[in-house]
């Protein structure tokens, strides 16, 4: 019997795509077999290998969760023990990312069957679904695509984004009396001591990042807090694109070199066997943590998000010192104190806490972005200050107005219907 293993399905991506030609980047791997990985639990309840991957069909995505720690994809659809974010369905743009994932191991499966030495009659016959597979997963994806153009037409909120919605306002005087807790706590010389005040004072401190310069997304992975001129080949070993520089002269800099839009791929020297990044590129971001009028008049105050750093990791090393010799910023620790930096998923959930604990809402990186500009679209800003403000979040002024900019009329009531094509028309 024919069954893809996962270290089958992984080398099979990591193919060049027949489709599509060239070598899918181990980003994008990882990424495919985290999708698939998941829906296989919310499927089948499985964990492990894969079958023979006739279970990924469009039927597949409105099935009830196997897993109660698992998101449905679909109203209606959650596990009966789910609570919390697990009982909420995909987003629209989420649903259509794992669709286009499962397509892609389709293609991959496709590969391994014609590899596999089956008889020729059945491998012809497991083909043909495969191909149904992926054409049916098609027109779902593109049925997707018409629901995200109507969405963003009518400025929607997904399900997702406005169960854990919070006002700007709330968000800001929530960082206050936050920031008011830190500066009194990181005074206290025992504090990096005292593992759950240090771990609260690192959630204070991710918090700022995303509220007292304008939000970012989740790019804070690794990052770390350089003296003076960064080491390239450093950089690299500990897999940190996006550090802190505290230059000689006193400035704190910001340097992102990986992120959503840098467009790393498509530029010359990228190696994606090099650890996904590039250094240095034509889209690497400085950003200065520095006082600016347009930041200073929509409530950003990055001086004070540079004095917390300094005040961070002068406590941080005070305890942890060789411990934590690279200097990383969001990091856990044992019973040795030995360090260890926080993962891209882990930082999201704390972020989400720290603002739960605050506003009993758990919104994460990607939707205080929305959260936002929806509030800064209403004080009436120039164009001059929605461009430098879009500079900042790393997206166009027409991204930030097209897609991040909500209609929040109608958070905690009754979601309004979709606007419905005429005719057959989009």
């Amino acid at each position: 019997m024919f069954r893809v293993t996962v270290a089958e399905l992984r080398a099979a991506l990591r193919l060049p795509n027949r489709r599509g030609g060239g070598r899918r980047a181990d980003r994008t791997v990882k990424t495919i077999m985290s999708s698939v990985t998941i829906h296989n639990r919310r499927v089948n309840g499985a964990q492990g290998d894969f079958g023979d991957l006739t279970w990924i069909t469009v039927d597949s995505l409105k099935l009830p969760s196997q897993d109660p720690a698992v998101r449905p994809v679909v109203d209606g659809a959650a596990h009966p023990s789910a609570s919390g974010a697990a009982a909420v369905p995909l987003a629209l743009s989420t649903r259509k990312r794992l669709i286009e994932d499962l397509r892609q191991a389709l293609v991959a499966g496709r590969q391994l069957v014609i590899s596999s030495g089956m008889p020729d009659a059945q491998q012809q016959q497991l083909l043909a679904q495969y191909e149904q597979q992926f054409r049916d997963l098609g027109t779902e994806a593109d049925d997707i695509s018409r629901d995200l153009f109507r969405q963003r037409l009518t400025r929607q909120l997904s399900a997702r984004q406005q169960n854990d919605w919070v006002a700007w306002d709330d968000v800001l005087q929530s960082v206050d009396t936050l920031v008011g807790e830190f500066q009194a706590k990181i005074s206290q010389p025992d504090i990096a001591r005292r593992p759950l005040q240090w771990k609260r004072i690192q959630n204070i401190l991710l918090l700022a990042m995303h509220v007292l310069i304008p939000p970012l997304r989740n790019d804070f992975e690794r990052v770390r807090v350089i003296l003076g001129e960064p080491d390239e080949e450093d950089l690299r070993e500990n897999r940190s694109p996006n550090f802190l520089q505290l230059t000689q002269d006193g400035r704190m800099l910001l340097v992102l070199n990986a992120y959503k839009t840098d467009k790393r791929a498509m530029s010359a020297g990228y190696d994606g066997a090099q650890g996904d990044f590039l250094l240095n590129h034509a889209r690497t971001v400085v950003r200065e943590l520095t006082p600016d009028p347009v930041l200073n008049k929509y409530g950003f105050r990055p001086n004070l998000l540079r004095d917390m750093i300094v005040r961070y990791q002068l406590a941080s090393a005070a305890v942890f010192g060789t411990r934590n010799p690279k200097a990383y910023l969001f990091y856990d620790f044992d019973s040795d104190g030995i360090v260890t930096p926080v993962g891209r998923d882990a930082l999201s959930k704390r972020l989400g806490r720290v603002l739960k604990k605050e506003t009993g809402k758990a919104p994460r990186a990607q939707l205080l972005r929305p959260i936002f500009l929806s509030w800064f679209s209403q004080q009436g800003p120039s164009m001059a200050e929605r461009d430098e403000i879009a500079e900042w979040m790393l997206h166009t002024t027409e991204t930030a107005l097209d897609t991040y900019t909500k209609d929040t009329s109608y958070v905690g009531q009754k979601r309004p219907r979709t606007m419905e094509p005429e005719s057959g028309e989009l």
